[in-house]
């Protein structure tokens, strides 16, 4: 119990002491895996307004999990804690745990180290593998219609209206 107790304390001031951060997201709703949901390319800035890294993720449409595809600090930025950062903003923007999809075998010490932070309220499940990836897209067919209607409106915007891509990819189906 007075472990539990020691790590708690220890994971919430880790993430307390995290770098401050800002997350620059473009949507794409285009042919996303999560579809209706977007998927977002993100670029990550310091306190300073510099980029630190950038990541790929998705929030699932259950909106049970967010999808981390990528992600990638600089070289000159690792180990200072960006890339917990990200985690955390996710959690806390989304509500909900963290999947890594298709964990590499060389980020194992981060990823272990980010899911000791459960008792502190971030929540990394294990990775997914790439083929895993047909049985969660499995958990929400029942939404494929809204998917190719999107797809539909989207290929409308780009060719009827001629929006400019990043436009036309960019709003989904209430836009």
């Amino acid at each position: 119990m007075l472990g539990t107790i020691v790590g708690t304390w220890q994971g919430r001031r880790r993430l307390e002491r995290l770098p401050r951060i800002t997350v620059n997201a473009t949507a794409n709703y285009y042919k996303a895996f999560t579809t209706p949901n977007p998927d977002y390319e993100a670029v990550i800035h310091n306190s300073s307004g510099n980029e630190v890294g950038t990541a790929t993720y998705a929030v699932s449409p259950l909106f049970d999990r967010v999808y981390l595809f990528e992600i990638e600090t600089a070289p000159g930025n690792r180990r200072q804690g960006y890339a917990i950062a990200l985690l955390w903003h996710l959690a806390q923007t989304y509500g909900q745990p963290i999947t890594a999809v298709k964990e590499l075998y060389s980020a194992n010490s981060f990823w272990n180290a980010a899911r000791r932070l459960k008792e502190a309220g971030l929540v990394v499940t294990m990775p997914l593998s790439v083929g895993d990836m047909d049985n969660e897209a499995a958990r929400w067919q029942h939404l494929r219609p809204d998917a190719e209607r999107l797809e539909r409106l989207i290929t409308e915007r780009l060719t009827v209206h001629n929006e400019p891509w990043h436009i036309a990819v960019g709003r989904g189906l209430e836009s």
